[in-house]
């Protein structure tokens, strides 16, 4: 009995497994804050699109950027078309609700009505359905994005895909 054990005892130091990587912390890092205009209307990275599953591909980005005055702007670098194509329109917030909504300036309604699911200082998140979309802080629009952005009108892609 005594030599089981040891036996047991001894087995515990060779054989430890290496611990793993301590996981993501499930909600998304940042203070909590109001859904509300001052908060949403600040220039986004779009981050995460579960309605494409290779969403951001290699060499594709997108940035959104929401004014106080309810209008926004949307470039979309190699999604629909090489290059940036750069959508604008109006939004919609609705603050009690807690969601969003817009019209590209062509007339054409935003895909959905989304949930601002989470609403964060540095982020955010979007569900519409199924569909979620994950929004990061960005100080502003990159420079080699922006200045070669096409608007939407003056580059039309045969298979035209607006991620709102």
């Amino acid at each position: 009995m005594a030599m089981m054990a040891v036996t047991l005892c001894n087995c515990g130091d060779k054989d430890e497994p290496t611990p793993g990587p301590t996981p993501p912390p499930h909600n998304p890092i940042g203070e909590d804050v109001a859904v509300n205009v001052a908060n949403v209307s600040k220039t986004w990275e779009l981050t995460a699109f579960s309605g494409s599953a290779e969403f951001p591909a290699e060499g594709q980005a997108a940035y959104l950027e929401l004014t106080k005055e309810g209008k926004f702007e949307l470039y979309q670098k190699n999604i629909n078309c090489i290059g940036v194509v750069l959508y604008t329109g109006n939004y919609e917030l609705d603050e009690a609700a807690k969601s969003i909504t817009g019209t590209y300036s062509d007339g054409v309604k935003w895909a959905s009505t989304y949930s601002i699911t989470t609403m964060k200082d540095n982020s955010m998140g979007w569900t519409a359905g199924k569909e979620t979309t994950s929004f990061t802080l960005a100080t502003e629009i990159p420079a080699e994005i922006k200045e070669v952005a096409t608007p939407a009108e003056e580059s039309r892609a045969a298979s035209e895909i607006r991620l709102l």
